[in-house]
Formats: structure tokens, C-alpha cells, sequence
């Protein structure tokens, strides 16, 4: 008899530690969180995998409030120069300058949230971590402390939606009895009116999905062509895509001098002319000795394109360029074209730019790509 006992609660406990293993997967997958299984009756190698759940996923709530805040930061960013160049524009209407303000200002809010949420995942992450270094005795005093601490974060990454109060309808019975001290007495009175009751209901919110967030998922840009067209003798079909802005770069000695504005400015474009592929860059440079600083772009030099998985391409450009100032003689451009392999496309296709090595005729310069997947847009183009 008392070995049956035993065995029963050795069984009990075998699948109560099941049940609470199975409960800990909502720290890794779960998009919402699940109540905390009573900490003060977890088995010491319970509670440790326990632990080992909550810093995977304070670890995932820190990386998402890591990426979210530098994205915050590159809007933020594009917004001050956007203004600063329209507000030292005369030419600027003033409600063009209104409207970049209040953009400046809500890209300046996000990032000042987002800065909040990183504080948390960051504290969540070192309680978690914390709580692993514990003994088991030490873990049950600080388990609760520490799970309240990545709920908060993960409620301040991926805020419920309101709760939708809807209407309430009560019919009272036309049939209902009266119960008499001597007697059962039938309700003789009109049948009442259906009654709607309907509790003033807030603001309804949409239910938050990151796969639907654009900060984490931005919006596609459409393909656009700028030129397109036939040789009449070769027949060869020429297309090339719409240039567009892939880096901007001013060096840290000279932001004072340049008071805003942008020192490098990077636009660059993919074409192609039969079987030849090309990678056009075009930087324009705000100094009046740029010739004399960079020296123009050397015929056969290279460049040097970095990719995030650390990977590099060099490319080669078949022909030089000293550039060409405008005409008040402040600005220069500079164009290179580069010849592209079609064993690149896919390497262009599938990942995402980190960084270009320039090679000026005076040395080179390496340059951070704030626009990483625009190479990837424009090669699907082609």
C-alpha cells in the first residue's frame, strides 16, 4: 500500500514537470504572455529551465527594441536634414516647412519611445540574466520579480489591443410569476419592450501584428524603369532603373563648417545594355575643392561593395570621370559606372548592402549605406 502511494506521487510529479515544461514555450513563440506557473512550487531543475526561457526572451524583446530604435533614429534623421535644407532654402514655401516640422517632430517622438523601450528590455535582460547566476533557493525569491519585469517590456513592445465592449440585450419574460403567500398568480402586466443597453464604449483599436509594423517590415517600393528602349542595329534591349539615394556621409570635422547640411550625397542606379550589366554611382559632394580633395574618379579603379553576412564584390569602372561643378561652383558631381558580372545579380538579389569602399584618385574613402536593401529592390528590377 505504501509503495503504491509512492509511486503515485513520483508520477504526479514526473507529469506535473511536464505540464510546466510544455507552459514555458510561450516564452519563445507566444505573441501574448502566459500567467507565471506557481514559482514557489517549481523543482529546482524546473525552475532553472525557467530561467533559461525568460533570458531567451528578454534577449528577443532587447534585439527587437534594438532594431526598432535605429530605425527611429535613420527617420529621425532623414526628417532634421530634410527640414534644415528646406528652412535654409529662401526658396521654400512656408507650408512645406510646416509640414517637414511636424514630421521632425513625430520621427522625434518614436525615437524617444523607442529609446524608452530599450531601457526596459535592456533591464529585463540583466534581471534575467541575473536570475540564472542564482541559486535555486535565491531563484524562488526573484523569479516573480524578474518575470513581472519582461512582461512589462514585452507589454510596452507589443501593447494589447483594447477590449471591444459590445451591446447587451435583456428581454424580461412576458410569462414570469408572481409567488403569493397562498396562491400562484400569473403576471397580467403588457409584455416590455426589448430593452438595448449599450455601454459608451472607447477608442477601438487595431490588433497589433509586427509582420503588419513598417518599421519592421517597410512597404515594397514600386519598380520604375527610367529609360528603356531598343538599338536599332544591335537590337539590344537597354533599360536602367530610376536612380535613387543610397548613403549620405558628412565627416565628423566638418558638420560645424557645414552647419546641417550634407557633405556627400550618394545616388546610384543599375543598367543593363544587352548582356552587359552596370552599377552607376553618382556622388555629389557640397565643396568647392572637391577636385582638389578627391581628385575624381581614376579610369579602371574600383569599388568595393560590403555586404551585412561580411562578404565583399569589387567592381571595376571601364572609364574615368573628373567631374563637374554647377554653376555657382559649390557643388560637384562625380559619376562612375561599373561593370557588373551577372553571377553579382544574385548576391545583389538576396542581400543586403553594408558598406561601399570608394576609390578616389587621391585615396579611398569607405562610406556606412543608410538605404540597405535598395541594390536588392533594383536588381528585381532588371
Amino acid at each position: 500500500m505504501i509503495l503504491n502511494v509512492k509511486l503515485r506521487i513520483i508520477l504526479l510529479f514526473c507529469l506535473s514537470s511536464l505540464s510546466l515544461s510544455a507552459q514555458f514555450n510561450w516564452l519563445q513563440t507566444a505573441q501574448t504572455l502566459a500567467p507565471l506557473p506557481f514559482p514557489d512550487a517549481l523543482p529546482p531543475a524546473v525552475m532553472t529551465e525557467f530561467s533559461n526561457a525568460l533570458q531567451v526572451r528578454a534577449k528577443f524583446l532587447l534585439d527587437t527594441s534594438l532594431t526598432r530604435n535605429a530605425q527611429a533614429a535613420i527617420a529621425r534623421a532623414e526628417a532634421e536634414v530634410s527640414f534644415n535644407n528646406a528652412k535654409n532654402d529662401s526658396t521654400s514655401a512656408k507650408a512645406d516647412i510646416d509640414a517637414l516640422a511636424t514630421r521632425l517632430k513625430a520621427t522625434k517622438s518614436l525615437e524617444t519611445n523607442t529609446k524608452k523601450q530599450q531601457k526596459l528590455a535592456e533591464k529585463s535582460l540583466a534581471n534575467a540574466e541575473a536570475l540564472l547566476q542564482m541559486d535555486s533557493l535565491q531563484q524562488a525569491k526573484n523569479v516573480k520579480r524578474c518575470w513581472q519585469s519582461v512582461e512589462k517590456t514585452f507589454l510596452a513592445l507589443f501593447p494589447p489591443a483594447p477590449i471591444e465592449k459590445t451591446a447587451i440585450e435583456t428581454t424580461p419574460s412576458a410569462d414570469s410569476t408572481v409567488v403569493d403567500s397562498s396562491r400562484m398568480v400569473k403576471n397580467t402586466e403588457p409584455e416590455k419592450k426589448k430593452t438595448k443597453i449599450t455601454e459608451k464604449s472607447g477608442p477601438v483599436y487595431k490588433v497589433y501584428k509586427a509582420e503588419e509594423d513598417v518599421m519592421l517590415n517597410p512597404p515594397q517600393a514600386p519598380c520604375v524603369l527610367a529609360a528603356q528602349s531598343k538599338d536599332e542595329f544591335s537590337g539590344e534591349i537597354r533599360k536602367e532603373t530610376q536612380r535613387s539615394e543610397i548613403l549620405r556621409y558628412t565627416n565628423p570635422m566638418l558638420r560645424t563648417y557645414m552647419q546641417g547640411k550634407t557633405h556627400i550625397l550618394c545616388e546610384t542606379s543599375l543598367s543593363s545594355a544587352g548582356p552587359a550589366m552596370f552599377l552607376n554611382l553618382v556622388f555629389i559632394i557640397q565643396d568647392p575643392a572637391a577636385k582638389k580633395s578627391f581628385g575624381g574618379i581614376a579610369k579602371n579603379s574600383a569599388v568595393i561593395l560590403k555586404f551585412v553576412d561580411g562578404t565583399t564584390l569589387s567592381l571595376y569602372t571601364p572609364r574615368g570621370d573628373e567631374g563637374n561643378f554647377d554653376p555657382s561652383g559649390q557643388i560637384a558631381t562625380f559619376r562612375g559606372q561599373y561593370e557588373l558580372d551577372k553571377s553579382f545579380l544574385k548576391k545583389l538579389r538576396t542581400t543586403e548592402l553594408d558598406k561601399i569602399r570608394m576609390a578616389w584618385a587621391t585615396g579611398y574613402e569607405d562610406y556606412e549605406v543608410q538605404q540597405i536593401d535598395l541594390l536588392m529592390r533594383l536588381a528585381k528590377c532588371l
